[in-house]
């Protein structure tokens, strides 16, 4: 390679490609970067399942492309991804846990994190976009990127036959906490609605799956790429076999130049099993007082925080319905434009956690969780995405699931509010679980219809 900005053409048993080579500042480093266009597109797990470093998979909401970062280059926390993540071009992946550090169980994803990956793969529908990056200043470097970029292309064109991943069969299922235990915390956040603590607390609960086999999450993650609707779909895994995925319908922020965009959603209905039933749930969604007041304190909250940090913002959709495959929920959705006193990175602390998924006010209704959930939130309810210093888009890690070895922790969360109907809360729970448990069989449901007096939610076979 003759130049940082050179091009060229290379030649091997899958055809000729167009090599595009750029030089990219980071910090007190460069990063070299090799891309190259794919006229036809490839299926994703096969390109993940000799991913033993970091990995990281992400499908937008709204453009439909399918993301890969397979292997660090550089692993970084969030405060040195914002010294040093500051070039247009070059993606960070990562996001941030719920509080600043999760419990033992969630390995080395216990901190959040953002790596740049080694290798990138873009994928659409008719064509793929493969880049390899380097950080070394070797004089082969150029050499061995392009043998890595051949390793790649080998990889990608012989593996398309691959079975997909088996099914795991579940062994058992337990939930925490157990509906009389829910019934517990949720009958005490009441009382904190009376003693004036809190008007609103997002209260969630998990189910934990023992499988019959380990190191499942790629086929949990080709189950929720399976669905086509208004989510992103993510996953991250760590060289220690930790994965956090999930498909959240709900959009933290996402900023390309100074405009930006944020989601408030709140307020939840079934979907229903016939066009008449789902358009009634609908309108019971719009004009229930209870879930207005809920969704009202996330719209508000945001609209108060962007006019004290001087940003301005309008609604482009106010309390409007937004249906998925399971659920649906009142949105409203704000674009605005970033200034130089608060960037995208700045926005971001200041955002979460909104009420959402923790409660309002911020800080008795995160004392609160802390105090009376039995599961550690880990990366649940925090942000994952992807970022450069122009452009990047977070999502808050709802609807999702810790996969390690033979077992799976699913989260669910719901906005208690004063007026909360307890075992509606919990059935709403469950309905968010379904991302997951639909993929088993249908005794992995089971679980929750237990008696409320039982100690545990199990289902055995």
């Amino acid at each position: 390679m003759g130049s940082p900005n050179q091009k060229e053409s290379i030649t091997c048993d899958h055809g000729t490609f167009d090599l595009s080579w750029t030089e990219h500042a980071m910090g007190n480093q460069k990063c070299l970067r090799l891309k190259v266009k794919i006229g036809r597109s490839f299926q994703p797990i096969p390109l993940l399942e000799k991913a033993g470093d970091w990995a990281f998979a992400w499908r937008g909401r709204d453009d439909g492309f399918l993301t890969l970062a397979i292997d660090a280059l550089v692993l970084v926390s969030e405060a040195d991804r914002m010294k040093i993540g500051r070039d247009p071009t070059l993606q960070w992946f990562g996001g941030h846990t719920f509080y600043n550090e999760g419990a033992e169980e969630w390995g080395d994803l216990r901190h959040g994190l953002w790596f740049l990956p080694a290798i990138t793969w873009k994928l659409a529908d008719d064509q793929s976009i493969l880049i390899i990056q380097s950080l070394s200043h070797e004089n082969d470097v150029a050499s061995e990127m392009k043998a890595c970029l051949l390793s790649a292309l080998d990889e990608a064109f012989g593996g398309q036959d691959q079975a997909a991943p088996a099914t795991p069969r579940l062994i058992e299922r337990h939930d925490i906490p157990n509906r009389k235990e829910w019934r517990t915390s949720l009958e005490a956040a009441k009382k904190g609605f009376r003693d004036g603590l809190f008007s609103k607390v997002v209260m969630s609960r998990s189910s934990h799956l023992q499988l019959d086999r380990g190191d499942s999450w790629l086929f949990w993650l080709s189950k929720l790429l399976e669905y086509r609707e208004e989510s992103y779909v993510f996953a991250i895994k760590s060289p220690d076999g930790h994965c956090f995925l999930g498909r959240s319908p709900e959009r933290l922020l996402a900023w390309k130049d100074s405009a930006f965009q944020i989601d408030a959603i709140a307020g939840t209905r079934r979907r229903g099993p016939s066009l008449e039933s789902d358009q009634s749930a609908s309108k019971e969604l719009q004009l229930s007082a209870k879930d207005l007041i809920e969704h009202r304190y996330v719209s508000q909250y945001v609209a108060n925080l962007l006019k004290n940090l001087h940003l301005h913002a309008e609604k482009v959709d106010d309390e409007k319905i937004l249906q998925l495959t399971h659920v649906q929920h009142l949105r409203t959705r704000f674009q605005g434009q970033l200034t130089q006193q608060c960037d995208a990175f700045e926005l971001l602390e200041y955002l979460h956690p909104t009420p959402a998924v923790g409660g309002l006010p911020t800080a008795p209704a995160m004392e609160f969780i802390r105090k009376h959930e039995a599961s550690d939130r880990g990366w649940y309810a925090g942000y994952i995405g992807w970022c450069s210093q122009n452009s990047g888009e977070c999502a808050i890690g709802i609807r999702s699931a810790l996969v390690y070895r033979d077992s799976i922790q699913i989260f669910a969360g719901a906005g208690i509010v004063q007026d909360s109907d307890i075992d509606a809360e919990w059935d709403e729970t469950e309905m968010k679980m379904q991302n997951f448990l639909r993929c088993i069989d249908d005794r992995a449901i089971q679980g929750h219809e237990a008696d409320s007096g039982q100690a545990e939610a199990t289902v055995q076979r």
